[in-house]
């Protein structure tokens, strides 16, 4: 029940990975750019859930995206926004945080237009 950094050192190299410990289960809907939010142990929805977004530009940069709460279905749409140009978006980075459930950061493609 603690989040846990783990890094490996060899070879010259060094690389680390963050574990985030949760219960619930993150699906992400890339297609449609949604975020679906469920207790792990009941697969119930979770509404209100934060979640922050970021995007990458296609030169490297990093964006404040958006951020908000999982609806009563446990969905959050992590893309729509009006003022930006998906198809100058490399990447997005998501944090789901529940204070309950825990937290899971994933970095997602963006959706086909």
């Amino acid at each position: 029940n603690r989040n846990v950094l783990v890094e490996a050192v060899g070879g010259g190299k060094r690389r680390s990975l963050s574990l985030y410990s949760n219960a619930m289960d993150v699906d992400f809907v890339e297609a449609y750019g949604q975020v679906v939010v469920a207790e792990s142990a009941t697969g119930a929805p979770l509404d209100t859930v934060y979640v922050k977004v970021y995007r990458r530009d296609r030169a490297g940069r990093v964006h404040f995206h958006k951020d908000g709460y999982t609806d009563l279905r446990g969905r959050f749409d992590y893309v729509a926004v009006n003022e930006v140009d998906l198809a100058d978006t490399a990447a997005f980075a998501v944090l789901v945080l529940s204070e309950k459930h825990g937290a899971v950061v994933e970095q997602v493609t963006p959706p086909a237009q």
